[in-house]
């Protein structure tokens, strides 16, 4: 009987003992798990954000706007950091307080080595998390995100602490980087040395220890995966105790069954976790792969809806235009002007859709160019001047002396800003003044900050209702949605803008009595622009201009007649292609001065045939292509320049905005083969030339030049050629007609060795035409004589 009362004691020991190890490695799969989730999520946040498209195009403003717009959703980030082999290109400091240097250089060697997401250790109170941004399956950046391991301590201390346990994560620095409530009675302020050899000794058994204030415990340690940390979980005894003491006697009197059943329970647990962080990974998985097929389909969708609609309100609103300057009836007027009023209504809501879409999209890219403050002011007064005046309004501009006028930024997003709300004043002022005022304050001695205030007299916004304002598809009450229509994403998208500025938005108003929006932004300023350079951009345009041909392709028969009429009423010829293929057919057999190009067209897409038609060679490189298509996506836009287009013009357009496009280049164009257009030979290189060996030598050399420079056009490789064949072949060209002086050819050389280097085709494909082109220009001057090249000029 003793014996059998001390196997069943010794028993019951053992099966607490497993009881409580099978709780302890319950809880600590448990912690450790949601440890590892959460770092799993952060590597995946930062995976979804290091495939944007923009850093494929060193795009750093772009996804600077992509990597903040995604952080607003996530407090735990202390900044988000971008690097390439050599340096830190950005660091974006989004949190507050602290702002330490991350040297955490071990982690960061460790993602360039390996080309795995790493998690790297605890460094002056944060710890980053970093992926490498893979393209051609080679690391080209790392992207790390600094974040505060606060979120750590909350996610112990709910865990452990209602249960009386104590736990803490430790780095691989043996650092402790998170706690929970009253752990460093176990652990202490930092590791101990047990746990430390533990560690190193990679022993994660259960073992009785003495915490610091010596109170007897449990305790076991866990790695967490790939992350190098280790999480360690203590039970004081007596909390221990009290968890299996109303069992006690139960194991006693039943202890075989117990032991059993709580072995096979144990398994199941084992199987259930293990299967739950199976299902868990899945769901990740599916889950980043939803959202990249998303963020595709929702490009996409965009692309369609914009050329979609564009293509049929180009057509309502040019005829719309036209009608207005025919003979009509004041009641066929008066349905004319509503009709026009109607399509440029659903054209700005199109429009706010679409902007929306790109800033959430991250697509909005700001530009930096000079610009008169004034000018801008001025020019948006106008615009809203006609509504005002037909209520009656008094609209109005006021500003303080001493202020520059010549700054650099984004005026056409400033003035979206600016036109919003003056369109908002007028429309809900019914008598009164619109005021729009203007202030500078000094941020440095080349930098302010900007100000503009709208105030009018109209409805007023209560109190109450403001703070709706700016958030997307609201405005202060349903009623006046009814009354006064809009998609209520105006305010929202000028919010999104401002702030992507670096800048602020705000209103101040009063129910009845008006309202003042406001928005501030600061920009550098600059000097104004010489003289010299405005006469250049104006110099008069060519005589004859009028009479230039012009290819129109298009396939919208609407569009056809509508962009075909607008020109001819000009007085330009106009032919027609309804597709690319058909386009490049024409330019080969016919001459044109300019040509329109749709984007989205049947058999072969505008990008495409534009690409063709540069491949020509010779003069069809340098005839001006604008693209004049729907869409107004930013990578469809660059995708039409990229290929060789001189500009882009997105429909429905104003009759005034399209002739002046045209006008323009064509002026450019003549302009330029007149009188700027660059002589393929250096009248100085080859005059120096000649000064040092003699006309007779240099003409005998000359010639062995030209023989040379035809053999090797004839025998230059494709554009799809091997890299490296292609660049040393351009090289050729570097030396041999530099020293004759043809320097554009030079130029054109140097351009394709490095495009070649960069390995984007679309590049190598442009520089590549362009060199065939300049060895084409310089042959044909063979024959000419030396004073005539610098103003020769070839067309196809």
């Amino acid at each position: 009987m003793a014996a059998y009362v001390l196997l069943l004691l010794a028993a019951v020991s053992y099966v607490q003992r497993e009881m409580l190890h099978e709780r302890l490695n319950a809880q600590l799969e448990g912690v450790s798990g949601s440890v590892q989730r959460i770092l799993a999520q952060e590597v995946a946040y930062l995976s979804g954000i290091a495939i944007s498209k923009t850093l494929d195009a060193a795009d750093l403003d772009g996804f600077r706007s992509a990597a903040e717009l995604a952080w607003k959703e996530r407090p735990s980030v202390f900044t988000i950091l971008l690097n390439d082999e050599s340096q830190q290109l950005l660091n974006l400091r989004l949190g507050e307080g602290r702002k330490p240097p991350i040297w955490d250089a071990e982690s960061l060697r460790q993602v360039w080595a390996t080309g795995e997401p790493v998690v790297g250790d605890l460094v002056n109170g944060m710890f980053a998390v970093r992926v490498p941004v893979l393209r051609d399956g080679k690391v080209r950046y790392v992207l790390s995100e600094v974040l505060d391991p606060r979120m750590l301590n909350d996610l112990l201390r709910a865990e452990l602490s209602d249960k009386g346990w104590i736990g803490a994560l430790i780095d691989r620095r043996m650092t402790i980087l998170a706690r929970s409530e009253n752990a460093e009675r176990f652990v202490g302020l930092s590791p101990t040395t047990h746990i430390i050899e533990n560690i190193k000794a990679r022993r994660t058994g259960l073992e009785t220890v003495l915490t610091k204030d010596g109170i007897p415990s449990y305790a076991s340690v866990v790695p967490l995966g790939k992350s190098g940390w280790h999480l360690v979980i203590g039970i004081p005894e007596n909390v221990a105790e009290v968890s299996y003491q109303s069992t006690h006697w139960l194991l006693i009197v039943g202890g075989g069954i117990v032991l059993v059943i709580m072995t096979a329970f144990g398994l199941w647990i084992g199987w259930r976790n293990v299967g739950m962080l199976e299902s868990t990974t899945e769901t990740l998985s599916t889950d980043l792969a939803t959202a990249h097929r998303e963020s595709d389909e929702k490009s996409a969708f965009l692309a369609i809806m914009s050329h979609e609609l564009r293509t049929p309100l180009t057509g309502i609103l040019g005829f719309s235009e036209l009608l207005t300057h025919s003979t009509l009836n004041e009641q066929q007027k008066d349905w004319v002007v509503h009709q026009r009023l109607a399509g440029r209504t659903l054209m700005t809501i199109v429009n706010d859709i679409l902007d929306y879409s790109k800033i959430q999209a991250g697509g909005v890219q700001l530009e930096t160019i000079d610009f008169d403050i004034l000018t801008l002011l001025e020019q948006s007064v106008a615009l809203s001047k006609p509504m005002a005046d037909a209520k009656g309004l008094n609209l109005v501009i006021g500003k303080a002396p001493g202020m520059a006028r010549w700054l650099q930024g984004d005026p056409t997003r400033l003035q979206q800003v600016l036109n919003n709300f003056l369109s908002n004043a007028v429309k809900f002022t019914a008598k009164g003044e619109i005021r729009l005022s203007m202030t500078q304050e000094r941020a440095g001695p080349e930098r302010v900050h900007l100000k503009i205030t709208v105030q009018d007299t109209g409805i007023g916004v209560p109190a109450d209702q403001q703070e709706r304002l700016f958030k997307r598809f609201n405005q202060a009450n349903s009623a006046i949605a009814r009354e006064y229509g809009g998609t209520g994403l105006g305010l929202s998208i000028c919010k999104s803008l401002v702030e992507l500025m670096g800048g602020t938005i705000g209103c101040e108003s009063v129910a009845g009595q008006g309202s003042v929006f406001w928005f501030s932004v600061p920009l550098p300023m600059t000097s104004a622009p010489s003289k010299n350079a405005v006469e250049a951009v104006e110099q008069p345009s060519v005589e004859g201009g009028l009479k230039a041909r012009i290819l129109l392709v298009e396939d919208d028969s609407v569009n056809q007649v509508l962009t075909r009429t607008i020109l001819e009423r000009a007085g330009y010829t106009v032919a027609i292609a309804g597709d690319g293929a058909q386009a490049v057919e024409k330019i080969r057999r016919d001459r044109f001065d300019l040509v329109l190009m749709d984007a989205h067209l049947p058999v072969l897409d505008g990008v495409s045939a534009t690409r063709a038609i540069r491949a020509l060679g010779g003069g069809y490189a340098r005839i001006p292509i604008w693209a004049l298509t729907g869409s107004v996506i930013e990578q469809d836009i660059q995708n039409c320049l990229s290929a060789g287009m001189n500009g882009h013009l997105a429909k429905p357009f104003l009759p005034k905005d399209l002739l002046s496009i045209v006008k323009d280049t064509l002026d450019q164009r003549s302009f330029s083969e007149a009188v700027q257009h660059p002589s393929p030979l250096d009248p100085e290189m080859h005059r120096a030339m000649v000064s040092s060996i003699g006309q007779d030598k240099m003409d005998e050399l000359q010639a062995v030049f030209f023989e040379w420079l035809r053999s090797a056009r004839a025998e230059f490789p494709n554009a799809d050629a091997e890299r490296g064949a292609l660049y040393e072949e351009a090289h050729r060209f570097i030396g041999s007609a530099g020293m004759f002086g043809y320097l554009r050819i030079v130029e054109a050389a140097r351009e394709l060795c490095q495009a070649c280097r960069s390995l984007d085709d679309a590049r190598i494909e442009g520089s590549h035409a362009r060199l065939l082109a300049e060895v084409d220009a310089a042959c044909e001057t063979e024959d000419a004589s030396p004073a005539s090249w610098t103003t020769s000029s070839r067309h196809p």
